[in-house]
């Protein structure tokens, strides 16, 4: 039988030793030895890959507003709510200001302040311009009476922004043992000026637009 029958026949290799092609040979998966080598030098680099994605997703996310030792006793930002909806919007800025630097937060104090304060003076304006002048002492009570219901209703869309900012540390505060100040006192007060400021302001802004 010739040589290239027998390669034919299967009985011999192609090559001249009868061995095959180690480079071109399959193991038991299929795989050739290059691919089995381009595999093991793929693998570390996914393995390193993989251990990166791992490292991030286990990096600590925490930042200056998650420490413990800033506390002073804060309240419960959504007791404040109740307080803002009698009270409104300068009720609510001052008690949601006043307990952002309780939260150990007093980069935001101001702002809170100053949003809540110029959001009652923006929606009673508002909701006053909206009436026929001049105002006689009934009508000036009913339109006193629709600027302190728009400033109820603002003022707690504002109050659920600063629940929002404050609600995380406040959590912080409590999950450590922390206990919450007590608020009736300085709420009874702050909501007893802050309802003597509404009828003042809005006393002002009447006299402001029956005088154009």
């Amino acid at each position: 039988m010739g040589r290239t029958a027998a390669v034919r026949a299967g009985m011999v290799g192609p090559s001249c030793s009868g061995i095959k092609d180690p480079v071109r040979a399959r193991d038991a998966t299929g795989r050739t030895l290059a691919a089995r080598l381009n595999w093991a030098r793929a693998r570390p680099v996914a393995i390193k890959e993989k251990m990166s994605r791992d490292e991030d997703l286990l990096r600590p996310t925490l930042n200056e507003e998650d420490d413990v030792v800033a506390f002073d006793r804060p309240w419960d930002p959504w007791s404040l709510a109740f307080v803002t909806f009698f009270g409104g919007p300068i009720a609510g800025g001052i008690l949601y200001s006043w307990n952002f630097r309780r939260l150990g937060m007093p980069a935001k104090a101001p702002w809170c302040l100053a949003g809540f304060l110029l959001l009652g003076v923006a929606v009673t304006v508002f909701a006053l311009s909206r009436m026929d002048y001049p105002l006689g002492a009934e009508e000036r009570r009913a339109a006193g009476s629709t600027a302190r219901m728009w400033m109820r209703i603002c003022a707690l869309a504002a109050a659920g922004i600063a629940i929002a900012q404050q609600r995380r540390r406040y959590r912080l505060f409590v999950f450590h043992g922390g206990g919450s100040a007590r608020l009736f006192l300085p709420a009874l007060g702050i909501l007893l000026a802050s309802i003597l400021a509404q009828v003042v302001l809005v006393m002002v802004v009447v006299m402001a637009i029956s005088a154009l």
